[in-house]
């Protein structure tokens, strides 16, 4: 599937493979599982706590949101097209890039990082500006690692290109998912791996924090696990192909970690976050990312909306007379066929 565009990812989902899903049963969302404490609560008639009815009332924002449905806390402003709605939120929390320090303050007290707090963003782009903030916050010593490129011609080609490719050239090639050629790090990053090393028992996207920077190793602790586990991570070898043709491939061997003070919506898929700055500025552009994006927390007061001034629109409901919005992409062919 190439891109993010609806008719690719409807045929990935529905089209081709009506006889796969054929066999099986569509259960629509009905609560988000890291809310069911309160839920259940209600549920069974307990009482419940303020933090609990917050929990309830996010849960159904949430289910909201991942159908573009109109309710007190999600308002569908305009129904951009089919597929698109404008929502408004009239409870949620926000700065705007004029405030951008108080944005950073209310992330990071007193400029103390916090590897429970995150950034979500909808592209790179605005991952790697965040990651470089957040970074330079980090008063540790500046590591930088450099890769080893190899370069090699899987076909039996005349090798022309070979002699062209100079070391400083193949250092510069980028591929999304390999790590870059220079690494720059420093003890107390928060790092994602970007390669399952099952030896190690990590994970593809497994959030992790620097303790360490040795010669052949960098020594991290696990974030996402039960309890922190310490495991040192070697360089490992990514292969692709250059952009002169197939018979090209670089072999880069890097350590597969990347700045993870903020990640994209989609990477975030799976993690259960204590603290949230989301990025708007950017909206989502694909089906079902704001949910993803917002249901990374279990609590309301645990996540914050970043946005442009242009995005906020005039209501008496809110605290501050504004209510932040966005518009949230829900592809309505795949609510039916799942309905």
């Amino acid at each position: 599937m190439k891109g993010n565009d609806k008719h690719a990812i409807l045929e990935a989902l529905i089209s081709s493979n009506d006889k796969v899903w054929g066999e099986f049963k569509m259960h629509p969302l009905k609560i988000n599982m890291r809310l069911a404490t309160a839920a259940a609560a209600q549920a069974h008639g307990g009482l419940l706590s303020q933090e609990e009815e917050d929990q309830l009332r996010y849960a159904d924002m949430l289910l909201d949101v991942s159908n573009n449905r109109n309710s007190p806390w999600c308002r569908v402003i305009q129904q951009v097209d089919e597929d698109i709605s404008k929502l408004g939120f009239p409870f949620m929390q926000y700065y705007t890039q004029a405030n951008h320090e108080s944005a950073v303050e209310w992330l990071y007290p007193g400029g103390q990082l916090d590897f429970s707090a995150t950034i979500l963003c909808s592209n790179n782009i605005s991952v790697d500006a965040w990651n470089a903030i957040a970074q330079g916050m980090n008063s540790s010593e500046e590591h930088i690692l450099r890769s080893k490129d190899s370069f090699s011609e899987v076909d039996d080609i005349k090798g022309h290109l070979k002699n062209m490719l100079s070391v400083t050239l193949l250092n510069g090639f980028r591929k999304n998912g390999v790590p870059n050629h220079e690494l720059i790090l420093k003890v107390g990053d928060i790092c994602l791996v970007t390669r399952a090393i099952h030896g190690l028992g990590l994970a593809n996207n497994s959030r992790v924090r620097i303790i360490d920077i040795r010669r052949y190793s960098v020594e991290v602790v696990t974030i996402n696990d039960c309890r922190e586990r310490m495991v040192r991570i070697p360089r490992i070898s990514f292969k692709f192909r250059l952009p002169y043709g197939k018979s090209y491939q670089l072999t880069r061997l890097q350590y597969p970690l990347r700045l993870a003070y903020a990640m994209t919506y989609n990477k975030s898929q799976s993690q259960t976050l204590s603290k949230v700055l989301l990025d708007i500025t950017t909206p989502p552009f694909s089906h079902g990312q704001l949910y993803v994006a917002l249901s990374r927390v279990r609590d309301c007061n645990n996540i914050v909306m970043y946005l442009t001034e242009e995005q906020l629109m005039i209501n008496h409901s809110h605290p501050t007379g504004f209510m932040p919005t966005v518009n949230n992409i829900v592809y309505q062919d795949v609510l039916v066929h799942n309905s």
